[in-house]
């Protein structure tokens, strides 16, 4: 909100919409008789804009990445099929994910070269997107 439009000082007050971009591939074993789960090798390009940190930017991919796995593979989301109401509400079913389920071999990359012009020095959004 409050883009400043040109040299005229004019404010644009609505919100700004865009995309988040990124691919990730993960290389996992698991164990067929114990169901025991080991994340090898993440690879990430996550698309940030003009990165204002990267070193915090590179933290938040990681750390929404986790939190998605997390998501994913320990948590189980129960619902009720009639009214659509959530069954696990409370924290005894909030499952996070631990240090030993942080992949062995990560590596995330910032896009380079890819400008967002409406966004606070041309950066995006680099928190909670890469859950996603």
């Amino acid at each position: 909100w409050g883009v400043v439009e040109g040299a005229g000082g004019k404010w644009d007050t609505s919100p700004i919409s865009y995309y988040n971009f990124g691919a990730a591939a993960a290389e996992v074993e698991i164990d067929v008789l114990t169901g025991e789960m080991t994340t090898n090798r993440v690879d990430i390009c996550y698309d940030c804009g003009i990165s204002l940190n990267p070193a915090v930017d590179i933290g938040q991919v990681e750390g929404g990445f986790v939190m998605g796995m997390g998501y994913f593979v320990r948590e189980e989301v129960l619902t009720d099929p009639v009214t659509g109401a959530p069954h696990s509400l409370g924290t005894w079913e909030y499952k996070p994910p631990c240090a030993l389920d942080i992949p062995l071999v990560f590596n995330v990359e910032l896009l380079k070269d890819s400008p967002f012009p409406k966004g606070i020095l041309r950066s995006k959004a680099s928190g909670e997107p890469p859950m996603l």
